[in-house]
């Protein structure tokens, strides 16, 4: 019963990963004008910073 328990909770929180990851998109970052908010990941490159949630 204990593994069906942590299994459901692991399932929620992967589920999550998806709102978490369209608000930081749209909220975290240097926001331009109708796009996504862009972080820094390397000097030079930028992207999306819903890509936090990959790892």
């Amino acid at each position: 019963m204990r593994r069906q328990i942590e299994g459901l909770i692991f399932l929620v929180l992967f589920g999550l990963t998806i709102p978490v990851a369209n608000w930081l998109a749209s909220h975290i970052g240097l926001c331009v004008p109708n796009g996504p908010c862009l972080i820094w990941v390397a000097p030079g490159l930028m992207t999306a910073s819903g890509v936090l949630m990959v790892g």
